[in-house]
């Protein structure tokens, strides 16, 4: 459920441009700054670190070692795919919708939102398929299954581009899942060990 801190960002592609039409946009930035002077005294006052696990040291798995590790390149790569490909939809479909098919700041908001919202929902479902599938089996699915969807985002149309986003959205939200759950088991003994 860790990955569900990216719902804020969510909030703040569809929040605010609706906030910057209604109320300008300085208020979204003033705003933003009054909730960064609450949260931050709140955060320094009540947050607290995991109690530490106990671990032994792994021999052969500091990071110089884990480095010659094909795998751990191989991890690196599918989470680069997966994860750093969700990024860079949600940085620049906004611009995207807005210069290519005239939606306003808001539409384009709300429309990130809701790609945003699916990749993220669809992590925990990835974890759980490569529980039952196993996760090789799982992102063999998801970079095939998003092929199609690629092709979707050639369209003209806004709604067959839609359609494509969201469905590349699930998918890579499902291959995040699905690294997550592999990295323990290729490496149990060096998960949170870099």
């Amino acid at each position: 459920m860790y990955g569900l801190g990216n719902m804020g960002y969510s909030a703040t592609v569809y929040l605010g441009p609706l906030a910057a039409e209604s109320l300008g946009r300085e208020a979204v930035f003033e705003g933003m700054a009054v909730f960064c002077l609450v949260a931050a005294p709140l955060f320094f006052a009540l947050a607290r670190n995991a109690p530490e696990e106990r671990r032994k040291a792994a021999p052969g798995l500091r990071l110089r070692e884990l480095a010659r590790e094909p795998m751990a390149w191989l991890l690196s790569a599918y989470y680069a795919l997966t994860f750093g490909s969700f990024v860079a939809f949600s940085v620049y479909l906004p611009t995207l919708l807005r210069d290519e098919f005239g939606q306003t700041p808001a539409e384009a908001g709300l429309r990130t939102a809701g790609f945003v919202i699916l990749a993220t929902l669809a992590r925990p479902f990835g974890g759980l398929l490569a529980d039952r599938m196993g996760g090789a089996r799982v992102l063999s699915g998801v970079f095939l299954g998003v092929i199609p969807f690629g092709l979707l985002l050639i369209g003209t149309s806004p709604t067959v581009f839609g359609v494509g986003a969201a469905g590349c959205g699930v998918c890579l939200g499902i291959g995040s899942g699905a690294v997550f759950k592999l990295v323990p088991q290729l490496f149990p003994n060096g998960t949170a060990t870099a």
